[in-house]
């Protein structure tokens, strides 16, 4: 079972020693006043180019085990939970939901070195919750590989479980039966783009769509939703491409 309520931020680092600096521990005890009760860490590895077939540590953006280990202690100490959710990026800037391995095989096999590391790290930092991929959309339809992945880190890590869908991913995963959260990434455009101010009025009746969709997925799999990330950024056309 999942220990909520689930109040978090994702906390990013993308350089080596990002997460140990002492303005970290100052920003979770702003983020414990607050009433945050978790806070997401995302350490990234690279892919080289969208077709490449190896996820590596980068030796500059990576964020260290040290770094990791010390904002998790942090966290902890400021009485919330801390989430592990490892990241694919590339180093091109292309998008990890359109990447394209040359060799699926060997990609599922680096995939499953780089979720090893961390869902050992998760498990012996005594980490809250693990996210066992993020927005890897053209992966994702291989369920018997997740399934793996999954189990993989099971063997690893205890406590609860999850997969970070994007928003227009979630109907496509057919291994939320293996989780324990249906999770997403949920950046649902909510208005046309075509400059338009939206109303109020039409924004939450879009989010309603949106929850009554959750909804209905979260009873097909009787699992939970959980919002691994949400986000609208106070500027223009922000409810028509919030990403």
């Amino acid at each position: 079972p999942i220990d909520g309520p689930l109040l978090a931020v994702n906390l990013t680092a993308y350089t080596r020693d990002g997460y140990a600096e002492p303005k970290v521990q100052d920003m979770i005890g702003t983020l414990a006043e607050l009433g945050s009760t978790a806070i997401t860490v995302v350490p990234t590895w690279y892919m080289k180019n969208p077709t490449a077939n190896v996820i590596a540590p980068d030796s500059e953006k990576t964020p260290s085990d040290e770094s990791l280990a010390r904002v998790v202690s942090w966290i902890r100490e400021a009485g919330m939970q801390a989430v592990i959710k490892p990241h694919v990026d590339v180093l091109d800037d292309s998008y990890r939901g359109e990447i394209q391995p040359t060799d699926r095989d060997q990609w599922f096999r680096s995939y499953g070195d780089f979720i090893d590391h961390y869902a050992t790290f998760a498990a012996s930092n005594s980490a809250g919750m693990f996210v066992a991929g993020t927005e890897l959309k053209t992966m994702s339809t291989e369920t018997d590989r997740w399934r793996a992945i999954v189990q993989l880190v099971r063997d690893r890590f205890f406590g609860p479980v999850t997969y970070a869908a994007n928003w227009d991913e979630v109907d496509q995963v057919q291994f939320w039966d293996d989780l324990d959260a249906i999770g997403v990434d949920a950046y649902y455009p909510l208005s046309s783009d075509d400059g338009a101010t939206p109303t109020l009025q039409s924004l939450t009746s879009e989010w309603r769509k949106v929850a009554s969709q959750l909804e209905a997925k979260s009873q097909q799999w009787d699992r939970p939703v959980l919002l691994t990330e949400v986000g609208y950024p106070s500027q223009v056309g922000a409810t028509a491409k919030p990403y």
